[in-house]
């Protein structure tokens, strides 16, 4: 796969409260690519509404979590 970052050690904050888990490797938010840990948190700094984030757990499962930003 030549896109999608991998999120691990948590800490308190957004990626925490809305649920991702430990080890899971976004692949896509609202069906756009993401190639660096620099767009995930461009991202979730600027945006606000209705976010689908598309992913897989770390048994390489799919797993969408989907929630709104205010």
């Amino acid at each position: 796969m030549e896109y999608g970052v991998k999120i691990f050690k948590l800490k308190e904050g957004l990626l925490q409260r809305i649920g991702l888990p430990e080890n899971y490797t976004i692949v896509a938010i609202n069906r756009q690519r993401v190639k660096d840990p620099q767009d995930v948190i461009d991202f979730f700094t600027k945006f606000k509404g209705r976010v689908l984030v598309q992913g897989l757990t770390s048994s390489k499962e799919q797993l969408p979590l989907e929630f709104y930003l205010k």
